[in-house]
């Protein structure tokens, strides 16, 4: 059983060698395989996306998701293989959180480009595109 009172104790977050990769292994195993996946959906959609009707604007917002995806599914497969390797300090506990704090704030910093900025930029772009059909 997982006592939570370890949460606060530095030795569980820096214990060079975390020991048996058990559950936890295999949850986040299956967390970043996930993200993974979801990434490369993505990536799949943006490419079906080019070859319609292109938006710019929809495709920057893409690729920002799809980027922080890709590279928090990297990088956390790489941490899931140190763990099961039992590489010392390559799996420590720390990392995994530094990566998981890393993630939220990059999702908030996608949220709030999405929130303040993509609509103002798709009004922008669909103003243009009306102006250019009539220049055309």
């Amino acid at each position: 059983m997982f006592h939570f009172d370890q949460l606060v104790k530095l030795s569980f977050w820096f214990t060079p060698r975390p020991g048996e990769a058990g559950v936890y292994f295999a949850r986040s195993a299956i967390l970043f395989g996930l993200l993974f996946l979801i990434a490369l959906v993505l990536w799949l959609f943006i490419a079906k996306i080019k070859k319609k009707g292109f938006n710019p604007i929809r495709a920057k917002l893409g690729r920002k998701i799809y980027t922080c995806l890709f590279t928090v599914s990297l990088i956390g497969g790489v941490l899931v293989f140190f763990r099961a390797e039992r590489i010392p300090y390559l799996s420590i506990r720390f990392l995994v959180l530094l990566l998981f704090i890393t993630f939220i704030v990059w999702l908030i910093l996608i949220l709030r480009y999405y929130l303040r900025k993509y609509k103002s930029e798709m009004v922008e772009y669909e103003e243009f595109q009306r102006k250019q059909k009539y220049l055309k």
